[in-house]
């Protein structure tokens, strides 16, 4: 059984640790990284990611009784999202104006919806394209519990300074196509560094962010987020469009499944794009849940 917060707004500021956990699996609470979630509760969980991966401390999470909104700052699409949407008919248009309002009190211009089986109203899509809101694309929420493959020729480093996570951001958010970032964002990205920093740092060592390197250049970068649930979340992963094909992908995998591992968590969960699952699927992840992500202008 699920164990949900009754309407509370969760603020977290630095300097502590992370945000919180605001809602777990009850057979699960107390575990902290134990790797003792089981199968059922994980396809549980992985469907509404978004509302149990630990937030930053930068991050504010207000669990309502109908959805999960999640806000990290900076323009980033994922860093505002609703998920875990247990709506009725009767309330649901009251949501909608709230999230409206609540992530355009935080400087945005839009947000996500991140929907699966489990949302509800039954036509929740639907409703929301009448309120303006456009689909995004799909997504497939995913887990592992068997050691991935690993890949001879890319080698994987951790994060370890400012400059590290300067160049694994920028690869990271850059144009999917082009592999660059505008000149505006990497002032922003430049601007942010020292907060995202000291975000990491005060997560004490729960997030852990990575670089693959080819012939001595970096060119992928991926996330690891180690969770109370008994879990850990592959936080994106990006490669530059010349390194694509040479496995670097499969190397950060199996590079964070080493590294949960030693943190003594035994499973592995993605919410995974259209271009990420097929690769999963065939290093041993299996599906747990279809995902539509919708995206909505706060205005």
């Amino acid at each position: 059984m699920l164990v949900r917060n009754r309407q509370r707004l969760v603020v977290a500021a630095p300097p502590v640790a992370r945000a919180v956990v605001v809602r777990e699996c009850s057979c699960c609470r107390g575990r902290r990284r134990s790797g003792s979630v089981s199968v059922v509760e994980l396809s549980v969980l992985v469907e509404d990611l978004m509302a149990h991966v630990t937030m930053p401390p930068t991050g504010i999470r207000w669990w309502r009784d109908d959805a999960c909104l999640n806000f990290q700052p900076g323009p980033y699409p994922y860093f505002a999202n609703v998920s875990a949407v247990r709506s009725s008919e009767a309330s649901f248009a009251e949501l909608v104006a709230t999230a409206k309002g609540w992530f355009g009190a935080r400087g945005r211009e839009d947000f996500l919806w991140i929907l699966g089986p489990s949302s509800t109203p039954s036509d929740l899509r639907d409703q929301l394209v009448q309120r303006g809101a456009q689909v995004l694309g799909n997504g497939t929420a995913m887990t592992m519990d068997t050691a991935p493959p690993a890949v001879a020729g890319v080698v994987i480093k951790e994060v370890e300074s400012p400059a590290d996570l300067l160049t694994a951001r920028r690869i990271m958010f850059a144009d999917e196509i082009t592999g660059q970032v505008s000149a505006e964002q990497d002032v922003d990205l430049v601007r942010r560094n020292a907060e995202a920093w000291a975000a990491v740092q005060a997560m004490n060592g729960t997030r852990r962010n990575y670089l693959a390197f080819i012939d001595d250049e970096p060119v992928a970068a991926g996330g690891l987020q180690l969770c109370d649930q008994g879990f850990a979340v592959l936080a994106g992963s990006a490669t530059v469009p010349a390194a694509r094909g040479r496995g670097c992908y499969r190397a950060l995998v199996h590079h964070r499944w080493t590294a949960a591992q030693g943190a003594g968590i035994r499973h592995l969960a993605i919410q995974a794009s259209d271009n990420s699952a097929p690769i999963l699927r065939r290093i041993g992840f299996t599906t747990c849940a279809a995902l539509t992500i919708m995206k909505q202008s706060c205005v």
